[in-house]
């Protein structure tokens, strides 16, 4: 995104995600009929990841048009659906009932609460297969840090690389929030910690970029779990708390932005 503010909600990974899961909350009894409880949950991953993906189809193919790959564009569309996915949510709460809407409530700040092995595995495996494959790209997005005309000189079809990292980007993020909902802060200061420990090289800071994600997330779970025993605060909000003032002092860094 040639943005050191940018995280991968950015192109509304997340709102799709989170759209199509309230979708199943408010209206899935209706559309889909009576949901066994055992599947209740995974249905909600399922339909997590699916959002996920739909959004992401839609964004990348939208940058592509005129056969050229626009950042600009991937970020505008990606606002714009965010702002879509952001109204429906707003139409589906209005629609809810009080139990509906506590679900929803608690879902959208994200937690650890309602996860199983079940659908913790799943994801995994996805999140695992997208993260190996993303270090294949280790040495082109080394060359991107150069600029992108710079990665062009050095044989690399820019275009068809930045497709396909955010491809795969995308899919990590979509598996990660179908388990957990939508947890903020997290992409932003997890990747900027790791650099201020190890070289940039990316072979090193994609795998501690992804122990730091996850050390932050069960710090801030350990904290939302310990704070008001045996209440448990969405977790979305501890990182909130963690990730706010990191991102004040990224944006006094970076006085240019």
């Amino acid at each position: 995104m040639r943005n050191p503010l940018a995280d991968p909600g950015l192109i509304g990974i997340t709102a799709g995600a989170s759209l199509a899961v309230v979708f199943v909350i408010v209206l899935g009894d209706e559309v889909l009929g009576d949901v066994p409880a055992y599947l209740y949950a995974a249905l909600n991953s399922v339909a997590a990841f699916l959002g996920g993906l739909f959004v992401t189809f839609i964004v990348l193919a939208t940058a592509r048009i005129g056969g050229s790959f626009s950042v600009g564009r991937l970020i505008l569309v990606g606002v714009a659906i965010t702002a879509i996915a952001s109204a429906l949510i707003g139409v589906m709460v209005y629609m809810s009932t009080d139990q509906q809407l506590r679900e929803l409530t608690f879902w959208t700040m994200g937690s650890l609460a309602k996860s199983n092995w079940n659908t913790v595995t799943l994801a995994c495996v996805v999140m695992v297969a997208a993260s190996i494959a993303l270090l294949r790209y280790r040495r082109d997005l080394d060359l991107f840090q150069l600029g992108e005309r710079a990665a062009f000189h050095s044989g690399i079809d820019v275009a068809k690389v930045k497709f396909r990292i955010c491809a795969l980007v995308a899919i990590s993020v979509g598996a990660g929030v179908s388990v957990a909902g939508p947890i903020g802060f997290v992409g932003l200061v997890a990747p900027h910690m790791t650099r201020l420990f190890v070289r940039s090289s990316h072979w090193v800071v994609l795998p501690v970029s992804a122990l730091i994600g996850a050390n932050i997330l069960l710090f801030a779970d350990l904290f939302v779990r310990n704070a008001i025993p045996p209440a448990e605060i969405p977790i979305g909000i501890a990182t909130a708390i963690l990730g706010g003032p990191f991102f004040l002092w990224l944006l006094l860094q970076n006085k240019r932005l």
